[in-house]
């Protein structure tokens, strides 16, 4: 057995003793099992990715399926389909749920926090607001993706919502559709 460890090694002379044979032997052991982890670990990975790919596109043929049903304006199935296409980039609602599903309050909120920092530090309240308060805030905020051209809310409709814009853009506009301010 020592002597097949050598010729695999490429090596000319034999083992000297029983303890360099059970190194030999061990350490030989214990990379097939680091190889063979990490290859299982990327293929599983791999897996992931496909199942993924596999759920996203099953989901946009459903979403066609549905639309060509309907008889929609091809411009209003483009609007939804790229809306679709966003948030299978995007916003992974699956993957977001798992990030939180079995978080402290403290990691929630820690992890919330940074995920908001940049309109913390920029939207008037929260310079003003108690950490308390921006607390409790961060963790009731939801994300929701809007596609260019939704009417977010009107002018004088009752909402128990406040909208923050984390990315993009969006546009004020007056009763008759006039922009006010973008």
């Amino acid at each position: 057995f020592r002597d097949a460890i050598y010729i695999l090694q490429a090596r000319n002379n034999l083992a000297c003793n029983r303890l360099e044979v059970i190194f030999l032997a061990a350490g030989g052991m214990l990379g097939c099992v680091l190889t063979a982890w990490f290859v299982g670990y990327f293929v599983l990975l791999i897996r992931c990715m496909m199942f993924l790919r596999d759920r996203d596109r099953e989901e946009i043929t459903h979403v066609k399926a549905a639309l060509a049903t309907l008889g929609l304006p091809q411009q209003l199935q483009q609007r939804v389909l790229n809306f679709h296409h966003y948030l299978s980039l995007h916003n992974n609602p699956v993957a977001v749920e798992s990030l939180f599903r079995h978080l402290s309050v403290p990691l929630t909120t820690e992890l919330r926090l940074y995920m908001y920092r940049k309109l913390l530090r920029h939207v008037p309240f929260f310079k003003t607001a108690s950490p308390r308060a921006i607390n409790f805030i961060v963790l009731s905020l939801k994300d929701i993706v809007f596609s260019p051209g939704d009417l977010i809310i009107r002018q004088g409709d009752r909402s128990r919502n406040m909208y923050l814009i984390l990315k993009g853009r969006c546009e004020v506009r007056d009763e008759d559709m006039n922009v006010v301010k973008e």
